[in-house]
């Protein structure tokens, strides 16, 4: 019987491709995903910006409401967890996501404030007196 070798160039070491290796990716992928609650990720680009009195993040959470959402503040650590589940006649629907922001040194970790409004999470932590940026006058 004979069977074609492919020729690799780059390092001239001849190799033989696996037949089924395609296959087995296809099966892997399709058993690391539920059947019953196909995952939705989140898109977790996250901005974040200061203006000298506040620091601010965004992150969109779209299709989330505010009652699914759970921030808890730990030591230095944001976490921000949700979690939502939706069944109906033909479809389940499972949705997660967990991230977490380090707080930046000189927070007044009692200030921060959160805001959802259409889609996008709004972080707001404000600075203490002594790390906000002064403006020095030159003599």
């Amino acid at each position: 019987m004979t069977s074609l070798v492919k020729f690799n160039e780059p390092n001239g070491i001849l190799s033989r491709k696996d037949p089924f290796s395609e296959f087995d990716k296809l099966f892997d992928s399709f058993f690391n995903t539920s059947l019953d609650y196909p995952e939705k990720t989140f898109n977790h680009s996250m901005q974040s910006w200061n203006d000298g009195e506040y620091h601010y993040y965004q992150l969109p959470v779209i299709g989330v409401d505010k009652d699914d959402l759970d921030i808890t503040l730990k030591e230095d650590k944001l976490y921000i967890k949700t979690e939502k589940k939706k069944e109906d006649d033909h479809n389940k629907f499972y949705q997660s996501m967990n991230s977490y922001i380090t707080i930046p040194r000189g927070i007044n970790k009692d200030s921060i404030d959160c805001e959802l409004k259409n889609g996008i999470l709004t972080i707001q932590m404000k600075k203490l007196e002594e790390s906000k940026t002064k403006q020095i006058k030159i003599k």
